[in-house]
């Protein structure tokens, strides 16, 4: 799934469900993180590591997205 900013129609962050790896937990990945997209394939390529998903900051779809939790992620993805 995608965040898409309703003002200018930007998508600002990927929703990547971790599935039964991560027990199905919900994080956002910005859109600047994006290597490469493979449409045969369907992937996207990220230049974040495993780990840093897995230790990233997790995303609730049931609470708007605010500020803080922007610069939450946003304090995240920069120091790790």
């Amino acid at each position: 799934d995608y965040i898409m900013d309703d003002t200018n129609w930007k998508i600002d962050y990927l929703v990547v469900e971790c599935g039964s790896w991560l027990n199905s937990r919900k994080v956002l990945l910005s859109t600047q993180n994006i290597t490469e997209v493979n449409w045969e394939n369907k992937t996207v390529i990220v230049n974040i590591s495993t780990e840093q998903v897995k230790d990233s900051p997790e995303y609730d779809d049931s609470k708007p997205l605010d500020e803080q939790y922007e610069k939450s992620l946003s304090d995240y993805y920069s120091h790790a």
